[in-house]
């Protein structure tokens, strides 16, 4: 099984500064920093995951794929597109999409690959919980 993860973000487009997450007043720009110095290289030193691809608004970089996806309506849509975007670029038979400020358990991946998925399913969407803000 080959497993593509797809991380959409606006962190780096013209409004970061100014928009900011549904729970949090921090600016979606801060979320480069975590995205480029956290998330992608735990994700790239992972063996388990196969193909990483950062759809939206960021930078190229190395051992990842970016596909480009300008945010028009600077809403939820804009990270639907984005999605779109990844899901369009990735070859991976199952595809885990998560937003640039989230993170994988590190045991995901493998156990993921060890389980296997049921007959059919393609897409895993990790449920979300942030232990910094909820206390787990």
């Amino acid at each position: 099984m080959k497993l593509s993860c797809v991380i959409n973000t606006c962190c780096l487009g013209p409004r970061a500064h100014e928009i900011t997450g549904s729970r949090t007043p921090t600016p979606h720009a801060w979320r480069a920093f975590a995205l480029g110095n956290f998330v992608l290289p735990y994700y790239l030193a992972d063996a388990n995951i196969d193909e990483i691809i950062v759809a939206g608004e960021f930078v190229e970089g190395k051992g990842y794929t970016y596909v480009p996806c300008a945010s028009t309506h600077f809403s939820c849509i804009d990270a639907l597109a984005q999605r779109q975007a990844g899901f369009e670029a990735s070859t991976g038979d199952v595809i885990v999409f998560h937003h640039d400020d989230h993170m994988l358990d590190y045991l995901f991946a493998a156990n993921l690959k060890a389980l296997g998925v049921p007959e059919g399913i393609g897409i895993v969407l990790p449920e979300r919980r942030r232990r910094t803000h909820e206390g787990y």
